[in-house]
């Protein structure tokens, strides 16, 4: 008797790891996190650095006044480590989590994504990799 209820048990086990092999596999985790927490109507700050650079630089994104759009100010030394930041006017906050940095003329110039921790990693333009760093 106890070795048909053990045999039963076997069966039913493999029954289960036979239905469970077949089930498509774990499924993709739709969860949002973020490393940063969001603005709360207040300006958010960031140090700039930039790879193979050494210094590194304040941006504040200003509470936004409409939309996802808010405007930037860079700190001087910013502009004078890379003139071509002097160009960026808006931070464009997007819908999958990561953030465009535009001119004054809507295009844009740098694009970033969540990095491990509380980052944001630029992936366009690819070089030099830039990072911005949450500051308080």
């Amino acid at each position: 008797m106890i070795i048909a209820h053990a045999g039963k048990a076997v069966v039913l086990a493999g029954a289960l790891a036979a239905i469970g092999a077949f089930s498509g596999g774990p499924g993709l985790d739709e969860t949002t996190t973020s490393a940063i927490a969001p603005a709360s109507g207040q300006q958010a700050r960031f140090m700039l650095v930039s790879a193979g650079d050494e210094t590194a630089c304040m941006l504040v994104a200003e509470q936004a006044t409409h939309g996802t759009m808010r405007q930037i100010t860079l700190a001087p030394d910013c502009l004078a480590a890379s003139p071509e930041l002097a160009a960026m006017r808006f931070w464009l906050d997007r819908p999958d989590g990561t953030v465009a940095l535009a001119g004054a003329d809507g295009r844009v110039r740098a694009e970033f994504a969540l990095a491990d921790g509380a980052a944001y990693e630029s992936y366009n333009p690819r070089f030099p990799v830039m990072t911005l760093l949450a500051a308080e």
